[in-house]
């Protein structure tokens, strides 16, 4: 299991505790790294987690694609860069700035090439509440450029029935959607 921008590792700890034989948890930040490696001591899975701190996650996949290395299970939990908008340059609460969806199908583009064959791909997206289909459409655009192709497993919005907006406009409420696909 490769676990890319495992923040804490959450994800990698609990698929080995889960019964996965070898987790490999990357991370460009080295706050979150140490956090990460203090986890997995905590939770006593030294010997089936891989703690890498790396400089650029991009470029440790490029490198792993590369050399030919393939995992069964591919976690990307790509984090969300916040970028200035200057359409409401002068709203309150911060408004200049808003999340950006930059680098995701290049993240999964890398995230498919260190896939092996009939393994999972994992996404996890922040995305405006109106635009959830732009998941999908991420994942085929990566899929497609790395010439693979993929059929959907799991798809899971943080919104349900009894959720309250945040916005009547619904252009401000960013909502996590998880996608899995199984890659041929």
């Amino acid at each position: 299991i490769l676990d890319a921008w495992s923040h804490v590792g959450q994800w990698g700890i609990r698929c080995v505790k889960a019964g996965a034989a070898e987790a490999v948890l990357l991370e460009d930040s080295l706050g979150f790294a140490q956090v990460c490696r203090d986890n997995v001591r905590r939770n006593d899975v030294e010997l089936q987690c891989t703690v890498l701190h790396r400089g650029s996650v991009l470029e440790e996949l490029r490198n792993m694609a590369t050399s030919g290395i393939r995992f069964n299970c591919v976690s990307l939990n790509v984090r969300v860069r916040f970028e200035r908008y200057f359409k409401q340059r002068r709203g309150q609460f911060g408004r200049w700035f808003k999340p950006s969806l930059k680098g995701y199908e290049t993240a999964i583009y890398l995230g498919a090439m260190v896939t092996g064959r009939g393994g999972y791909l994992v996404v996890n997206f922040l995305l405006p509440i109106n635009s959830e289909h732009w998941a999908w459409s991420l994942i085929q655009d990566g899929l497609a450029r790395a010439s693979r192709v993929g059929s959907l497993v799991y798809l899971m919005s943080g919104v349900d029935d009894q959720t309250a907006l945040a916005s009547s406009a619904m252009d401000d409420a960013w909502i996590p959607v998880v996608v899995c696909a199984r890659l041929n």
